[in-house]
């Protein structure tokens, strides 16, 4: 593998870490109001509402950009290989489910994975 190939995993794993980082520090706010351990005023949880909703759009974004750099690396390279399309399966799993992203990283996604797994090699007779 040389390095052209490991830059849009390095991408992934980086973007997939803040994703995840993210959704947890939510989960346990989230978590911790619940069990009434956190007191907040109207205006704290708005301003902290929004500062979430502001991370989350742009982890989508930054996942979205990233689809689209893994789409125009791939189709310049002619394929795509199958443990490549694995790990942009992952990161599209939490651009679509997760952060509720569709359109174009949906299109993005999609024409990778339609992309060939392995350089077709034409012989010449």
């Amino acid at each position: 593998m040389d390095w052209n190939s490991l830059v849009p995993l390095i991408i992934t794993t980086i973007v997939g870490g803040i994703v995840g980082f993210l959704v947890s520090w939510g989960m346990v706010t989230l978590q911790k109001k619940a069990e009434g351990k956190v007191q907040e005023s109207k205006e704290e949880k708005e301003a902290k509402e929004i500062e979430f909703q502001a991370m989350k759009e742009a982890c989508k974004e930054m996942l979205r950009k990233s689809l689209k750099e893994d789409l125009d690396y791939f189709k310049r390279l002619g394929y795509c290989p199958i443990e490549d399309k694995a790990d942009i399966e992952n990161t599209y799993k939490i651009y679509n489910k997760g952060l509720k992203g569709n359109g174009r990283g949906t299109m993005y996604y999609e024409s990778i994975m339609a992309l060939p797994d392995f350089l077709e090699h034409k012989e010449n007779n």
